[in-house]
């Protein structure tokens, strides 16, 4: 949820991890992990959203904490 309180730092820290189109990018964040977690936590399509919240972790690990470039 710090995302969508603090926007602007969200948009600074896509743009740090180097990605196109930050706005578009955490916009996606923050649809992706609001909707996923109600759909999780109503129970309502539980599957499609722990596919979401699976789905976007695997993304994040590889687009936003690319550890294999770090020295």
């Amino acid at each position: 949820m710090a995302f969508v309180w603090h926007w602007r730092s969200s948009i600074e820290e896509v743009r740090s991890d180097g990605l196109p189109w930050p706005a578009v990018f955490a916009d996606a964040a923050v649809f992706t992990q609001l909707v996923g977690e109600f759909l999780v936590t109503t129970g309502f399509f539980a599957w499609l959203g722990a596919l979401l919240l699976a789905g976007f972790t695997v993304a994040a690990t590889l687009l936003g904490h690319r550890f294999w470039l770090r020295r």
